[in-house]
């Protein structure tokens, strides 16, 4: 949980173009998710017990899971978007990782998550461009998450290479920017 990363971070938000009209927008959209969520927890489960890959990791967990998925879902309507959301979810980031979770996984089912959730935010707001601004700022919250995630992945398998060779951290990241640059 770098500052470097942190500083990634925003720089996404900036890119994306996450504002405070996009933090208005997640925290107006927290009663659409405390009476959509937990079904869309439930799908989200759904769809990891159904493939046999996924299935094993949950197995026997999935009820905690769900608990501790509510709460994250909470979380990303709390209006709290700096660097306590940033660590949170690099955080998260590094248990996908310690449990053996394949990227994908995670990329995939934020998927399911901003499918249903784009579902919900229609029906409780109608077909209207309102509606159509919170889904798209309920997308951006969604993909900063996972980004982050992501950034503790990378940072794993940087951690394992330096292990696994002996060569600094610092190195091994010379080396990869060295390598883009043909």
């Amino acid at each position: 949980m770098s500052d470097e990363h942190f500083q990634v971070y925003n720089d996404m938000k900036e890119f994306i173009g996450f504002t405070a009209e996009d933090e208005v927008r997640l925290q107006a959209l927290g009663p659409v998710f405390a009476k959509h969520g937990p079904g869309i927890t439930d799908r989200f489960y759904d769809s990891l017990q159904a493939y046999p890959k996924t299935a094993k990791i949950v197995e026997g967990r999935v009820e905690a899971l769900k608990s501790t998925h509510k709460q994250w879902m909470t979380e990303l309507f709390a209006g709290e978007y700096g660097r306590p959301f940033f660590d949170r979810q690099y955080v998260i980031g590094q248990v996908h990782v310690v449990n053996n979770i394949n990227p994908e996984f995670v990329e995939a089912v934020t998927s399911t998550l901003r499918t249903f959730g784009r579902l919900a935010v229609f029906e409780e707001m109608g077909s209207n461009d309102d509606a159509g601004l919170h889904s798209d700022s309920l997308a951006k919250i969604l993909d900063l998450a996972l980004m982050t995630i992501n950034l503790a992945y990378a940072d794993e398998r940087i951690d394992r290479m330096s292990n696994v060779t002996g060569m600094s951290r610092r190195l091994i990241e010379n080396l990869i920017k060295r390598g883009a640059k043909k």
